[in-house]
Formats: structure tokens, C-alpha cells, sequence
């Protein structure tokens, strides 16, 4: 909660508001935690590589594909 916090419950990634009352749900929409750099690629889980994301931006950001910002803002 302190990221979310911490980032003024805005997704880093498409830069749109997060609903906290998503928190708990299963909406593609609720907050999640994302890796700036990848936990695969020796990132750590210290908070300064932490940030909020909704869970749809941080899904398709981690399935090897190469996104635009004009594809995270058509989908927010």
C-alpha cells in the first residue's frame, strides 16, 4: 500500500489513474506491483524498483512483445 501510496495511484506505465477499490478483485484494471527492472534480469523487490501498475499494463509489458505508449493509452 505504501507504493500505491507512494506513486499517487497512477499507473507508471499508461500513466491513467488505478481504482483502489479494485484491490482484491479479478477486474483487469486493479493495482499491482511491477518490476522496473525484471526480477528475471536480477532485479530486486526493494521498493525503488517497485512501482504501481494496473494488472493489465503489467501483463502485457512481461509477454515479450514490443508496446508503444499510444497502445497502453487506446487500452486505458
Amino acid at each position: 500500500m505504501a507504493i500505491y501510496e507512494r506513486d499517487g495511484w497512477a499507473c507508471w506505465l499508461c500513466e491513467e489513474p488505478v481504482d483502489r477499490h479494485l484491490i482484491g478483485t479479478l477486474d483487469h484494471w486493479r493495482p499491482s506491483l511491477d518490476h522496473v527492472i525484471p526480477k528475471s534480469q536480477g532485479g530486486p523487490d526493494d521498493p525503488s524498483n517497485l512501482r504501481l501498475a494496473h494488472w493489465w499494463c503489467n501483463s502485457v509489458r512481461t509477454d515479450g512483445r514490443t508496446y508503444t505508449e499510444e497502445d497502453f493509452r487506446v487500452a486505458a
